[in-house]
């Protein structure tokens, strides 16, 4: 499948799903071109050339419109990517558009007054979770191959886990956080949703720089991260469950 072939999918999958209210802004036009400039095939292809990557709409992403979810922020477009979607672009990842969010990241129903509350695709009257609820809604209903999102208290968990997918929140300063919108200096941070854990670990290979540009065997990359879910064994492993704080 060429990378024209796959966004022109993804872009037909997202028409069919959008009482899911996934999505903010899909940049159809813009995913169309970068689609067919991917196809030209580049002596250099980097380890998601043509993957199109769904960015929450706290995320700055050049010439895409960055609302954090409120009416405050309509018609804010960043001139500049932050720096994670930058190194997502840089390693050959396409911009699909932007996802629906609890407002400014306030929340975990993703009940939005501004643009709508989004829907589990799995089950239209229950929620998708928060406050990434429209980057795990549009994972789940395979429109979009993974997306970005931000974590501060269970922000990418939450929704990954209400919605079937799987969700990684990094390390607080594992990933970088210029030019997201910002909650908490301490707490913040962008992290992945994706259709599996190895999917995330290539998504943090290519953040951290682990994956250098021109690495096309996404498989190797992906399995080198995940390596640990499959080769650990997990008799006796102990899972802590905290009582006291939901985010703890």
């Amino acid at each position: 499948m060429s990378c024209v072939e796959y966004a022109r999918a993804l872009l037909d999958a997202i028409a069919r799903t959008r009482d899911s209210n996934a999505w903010i802004h899909v940049d159809a036009e813009g995913l169309s071109k970068a689609a067919v400039a991917a196809d030209r095939k580049p002596a250099t292809r980097g380890p998601l050339h043509g993957v199109p990557l769904a960015f929450k709409d706290n995320i700055d992403v050049a010439g895409l419109p960055t609302t954090a979810g409120s009416p405050a922020l309509r018609g804010h477009v960043p001139r500049t990517s932050s720096a994670v979607a930058q190194r997502l672009l840089d390693a050959g990842a396409l911009a699909l558009g932007k996802t629906n969010l609890h407002e400014f990241a306030l929340g975990i129903t993703n009940d939005n007054a501004a643009f709508g509350a989004v829907r589990n695709p799995h089950a239209p009257d229950r929620i998708a979770g928060g406050s990434s609820g429209g980057a795990g809604a549009a994972v789940a209903a395979l429109a979009a191959p993974a997306a970005i999102g931000t974590d501060t208290g269970g922000s990418v968990r939450i929704p990954a886990a209400l919605c079937g997918v799987a969700g990684f929140r990094p390390s607080t300063g594992r990933w970088p956080t210029e030019g997201i919108v910002p909650i908490s200096t301490t707490r913040d941070t962008p992290g992945a949703i994706a259709r599996s854990v190895a999917d995330c670990a290539l998504l943090d290979a290519v953040v951290t720089g682990r994956a250098a540009r021109g690495t096309a065997d996404r498989r190797n990359l992906a399995c080198q991260g995940a390596r640990v879910v499959h080769e650990e064994p997990l008799r006796g492993l102990r899972l802590g469950v905290p009582t006291r704080h939901f985010w703890t």
